[in-house]
């Protein structure tokens, strides 16, 4: 081969992220649909019966279209299939940073913007408000919850935290599963 055809040539690293990149690119859409489905329940339609008004069958309708829920069980799915070469590459200890780099500051602006929040914006409901909706805007600040929130202890004084919570949870236990799976050859193949 010559030298200009393996300069052409891609490494494997950019062969892998080439294979990762729609894998990426589901999880965006993945992500989407749950901020969509979450804008759905935002309004007291979700409390109305389908097909009791135009506002509410178009609502259920984007609530079929945008299924929060299984949206958020494929996204740890493929999170977890396209970490594992990551994993593949470097120590635990060295994993473990690289996700608590790449988490925690996520929950800590989260956390900063959710501070913010209750300190200018009164709490009160609205009623035009789903009991989804209400429940989030209910948060004080008279309790150290925040602080357990930034240490991604718990995640009740913002509830969106929870999936961040999961993911980081999840990187603990990641590298026993990959031991697994190379100590275990295949059963079929």
């Amino acid at each position: 081969m010559s030298d200009d055809a393996l300069r052409q040539a891609p490494t494997q690293s950019e062969s892998a992220k080439s294979k990762i990149l729609p894998l990426q690119v589901l999880r965006g859409l993945l992500a989407l649909a749950v901020a969509v489905g979450h804008s759905l329940l935002v309004t007291d339609l979700i409390n109305q019966p389908f097909g009791s008004s135009l506002g509410a069958t178009i609502n259920y309708a984007g609530l079929f279209v945008f299924e929060q829920s299984t949206a958020v069980v494929i996204f740890f799915v493929i999170s977890g299939y396209v970490l594992m070469p990551a994993l593949a590459r470097q120590s635990f200890p060295h994993f473990l940073r690289s996700r608590a780099v790449r988490l925690w500051p996520v929950a800590w602006a989260s956390i900063a913007l959710g501070i913010l929040y209750v300190l200018w914006v009164p709490i009160r409901t609205l009623p035009q408000g789903s009991g989804w909706f209400n429940s989030l805007y209910s948060t004080r600040l008279e309790d150290a919850s925040w602080l357990l929130n930034a240490l991604l202890v718990d995640w009740d004084f913002n509830g969106v935290l929870w999936s961040i919570y999961v993911e980081a949870t999840a990187a603990l236990f990641l590298p026993l599963l990959f031991w697994v799976r190379r100590s275990c050859p295949p059963r079929y193949s």
